[in-house]
């Protein structure tokens, strides 16, 4: 059977129901991209950072990336880029406005992006872990020789730290026995290419 993904991201709305300073993923369209120049910025450091709104299919919020993530990020914030943002969000209250009978009171978030990742980029960068099943005919036919020598072409590191995806492989029996087996120091740079070669 094909490999399973495991991918980590919040829908705005949900991500609105999070305590204040919470850490999320989100993922949306750009629109309303604004690149502003800090007015004091510390020497050597970088003046530049951006405000504008992600909306998603559901809601949209608005979101801040302040200058050390732009200077890194900042060339993936395009109007209508589809992108995913990891951050924190911050909420504040928001008061009726006097004599303004549109505005209600509630709470108003933003979301601080720390890093952006587009969205064709979203599988290697946003993969957590790959489940992989393969069936006893499979293994009897050398299967899973041809996966091991597949998949050690994508290992990122041997010494358990290494940032990448964590490895899976499911056994399915003929007789319905199913084994797991979890490999925690076995991680994946988990390109679109290993995934067509799996």
């Amino acid at each position: 059977c094909r490999e399973k993904l495991q991918m980590s991201a919040s829908s705005i709305a949900k991500v609105t129901q999070f305590q204040n300073r919470a850490f999320a993923t989100i993922g949306g369209s750009l629109s309303g991209v604004d690149v502003k120049t800090s007015k004091n910025p510390k020497p050597g450091r970088p003046s530049q950072f951006a405000i504008f709104q992600v909306e998603d299919l559901d809601s949209s919020m608005r979101a801040i990336m302040w200058a050390d993530a732009f200077a890194k990020y900042g060339h993936h914030l395009k109007n209508d880029a589809v992108v995913f943002l990891r951050g924190r969000l911050e909420k504040k209250e928001k008061e009726k406005q006097e004599g303004d009978e549109d505005t209600e009171s509630g709470v108003e978030t933003t979301f601080f992006v720390d890093e952006a990742i587009p969205f064709e980029n979203a599988d290697q960068e946003m993969t957590r872990g790959v489940a992989i099943c393969l069936k006893e005919s499979s293994i009897i036919n050398g299967g899973s020789r041809t996966l091991y020598d597949i998949l050690k072409t994508y290992r990122v590191g041997k010494d358990g730290n290494a940032r990448g995806s964590d490895l899976e492989i499911r056994l399915l029996m003929r007789d319905g026995t199913r084994a797991t087996l979890k490999c925690p120091e076995f991680k994946l740079d988990m390109t679109s290419e290993m995934r067509r070669r799996i």
